[in-house]
């Protein structure tokens, strides 16, 4: 498993990258560490598994979550195909 952390826009699992949106593309056992600064994930491919705050969540392409303020959210996408997401910071 190999860990990718977010705290900017400059990281090497960003696609694409505006002032407001870091689209992200993560293949099968990868991990992503997202930054305080996360407000909301938009899956747009695959399935996301999210845990935050001592809670998991599933979502599905086209399914978004808002996150609260958290020290250590997790990112991870579960099967195939890879998973593409959106965050708005």
């Amino acid at each position: 498993m190999s860990t990718i952390a977010l705290f900017a826009s400059g990281s090497r699992a960003a696609l694409a990258s505006s002032p407001r949106v870091v689209r992200l593309v993560l293949e099968r056992g990868e991990v992503c560490r997202l930054s305080r600064r996360a407000a909301r994930v938009a899956v747009r491919s695959g399935t996301a598994w999210i845990a935050a705050r001592g809670r998991d969540y599933l979502l599905s392409a086209g399914q978004s979550l808002s996150l609260p303020p958290a020290r250590d959210t997790l990112l991870s996408g579960l099967g195939e195909p890879p998973l593409v997401v959106e965050l708005d910071a």
